[in-house]
């Protein structure tokens, strides 16, 4: 099977514990991952609330840091910088950065420019809380700040796709009227399922699809509403019932939540595959969901980068 995953903390994780990439006691690394036929993986950035501009720009710099040390270190582990780079069949991991809560970096232009230098192709606006582009899902109720419109028309001209997850959602429609370009929820689930704040109602979800987006599934069992293969079903039905076959995908969120240690980190999409097959679900609507919505969106966006 092929599997593209839209969301993991495993490069913080990583940085924290000094653990490397080729295996380790993480959810994910390179000894996992050669289960997958083609596996591409996005590595977060994560960005905690609270911290000042100057100290989120060095956590961010050192964050990147070590994917650069993961790049010079690890033969099978290739950055994604362009469309080609997603055809680059000879890596284990063809690997794409993001950040998470870009807002606590207070970046102009200039400075999200220097991040697409360093192989940063999609951006977080906010994490929980508030920061200086919005608020994000357990903050205020305010939306998008004048900083974080103008961030979003600077994101969009470097090529660099704007994430939803956690922004709250005075801020999601904000940027819907905004952006002209399409968006993501790299890690988001159906509220219509499990009502929690992280997760996005139809409405959001229709508007994301109808804009050629994505929306990415997480395992995290509280935003599910339970800890097993039959509640990811149940949120990934409801995405197909909303005409989402080429819309949902996975974003796992591993290394960002305690997972029962029997799922084994990124081995566990090799079971929720097989969960799938076995209650009906095609071969062909499987690929789409783990891997083919996904490279084809960014197959799209990093075409011209």
């Amino acid at each position: 099977m092929r599997l593209f995953d839209l969301h993991c903390d495993t490069l913080s994780e990583a940085t924290d514990t000094g653990a490397a990439l080729a295996e380790n006691s993480l959810a994910i690394d390179l000894r996992r991952g050669r289960r997958y036929e083609n596996w591409t993986q996005t590595f977060a950035a994560f960005l905690p609330d609270g911290l000042s501009v100057t100290d989120a720009r060095r956590r961010c710099a050192t964050l990147l840091d070590t994917a650069e040390d993961w790049r010079r270190a690890c033969t099978e582990y290739r950055p994604v910088l362009t469309a080609a780079d997603l055809r680059d069949e000879t890596a284990i991991c063809r690997a794409l950065l993001s950040i998470e809560n870009g807002g606590v970096l207070a970046a102009d232009y200039t400075g999200l420019a220097a991040l697409h230098c360093r192989g940063v192709r999609m951006v977080g606006m906010t994490w929980n809380g508030d920061n200086t582009w919005g608020c994000g899902c357990f903050g205020s109720d305010e939306g998008l700040t004048a900083a974080g419109e103008q961030a979003v028309r600077d994101l969009e001209a470097l090529s660099i796709v704007v994430d939803v997850s956690h922004l709250n959602t005075c801020g999601f429609y904000q940027l819907e009227k905004l952006a002209k370009s399409p968006f993501v929820a790299t890690h988001s689930n159906a509220a219509a399922v499990c009502p929690h704040p992280r997760n996005l109602t139809d409405e959001q979800f229709g508007i994301i699809r109808d804009r050629g987006g994505l929306v990415g599934l997480n395992l995290y069992g509280e935003h599910l509403g339970g800890w097993d293969f039959a509640a990811v079903q149940r949120h990934l039905e409801h995405f197909l019932s909303m005409d989402g076959e080429r819309t949902v995908c996975f974003g796992t969120d591993l290394d960002g939540m305690t997972i029962p240690p029997t799922w084994n980190g990124i081995a566990i999409m090799q079971g929720l595959w097989q969960y799938l097959r076995d209650r009906g679900y095609p071969d062909t609507l499987l690929d789409a969901v783990f891997y083919e919505n996904a490279r084809a969106f960014f197959a799209r966006v990093l075409e011209n980068t």
